[in-house]
């Protein structure tokens, strides 16, 4: 059977305008499952522990004593590294023109955005 395009079965326009293919594509958004709002409930409270204890570690240890803070700095730098790297991983697929590469390419490009803000901060 061949393929057909649904807009077509339905005897129904394609959207236009910006409104209408706005409102078509919210319309397909399913939004917030329960188990999505339970999974960014616990990674906001995780996020959340994560700052208190980082303040009360500041409040208590305090900046003056640099070798308390080595761990920190150490993953700091690993995870500002790691997420440097991200754009030079989805090149290849971009250079070969494979089509399976792109949802990489778009989450690459973001980490690249994140990297030139880090560079422009600490440079």
């Amino acid at each position: 059977m061949a393929h057909t395009d649904t807009n077509v079965q339905n005897n129904t326009a394609a959207p236009s305008t910006a409104s209408e293919i706005t409102q078509d594509l919210v319309a397909k958004n399913p939004g917030f499952t329960s188990g999505s709002k339970k999974v960014l409930l616990v990674l906001s409270v995780l996020f959340l522990i994560g700052v208190i204890t980082f303040v009360l570690r500041a409040i208590d240890v305090g900046f003056e004593d640099r070798s308390q803070w080595g761990y920190y700095a150490a993953v700091f730098a690993f995870l500002f590294t790691a997420c440097s790297s991200a754009p030079m991983l989805a090149l290849v697929p971009r250079l070969t023109k494979a089509s399976w590469g792109k949802p990489m390419h778009r989450a690459a490009e973001l980490f690249a955005v994140v990297g030139l803000f880090n560079f422009i901060i600490f440079r």
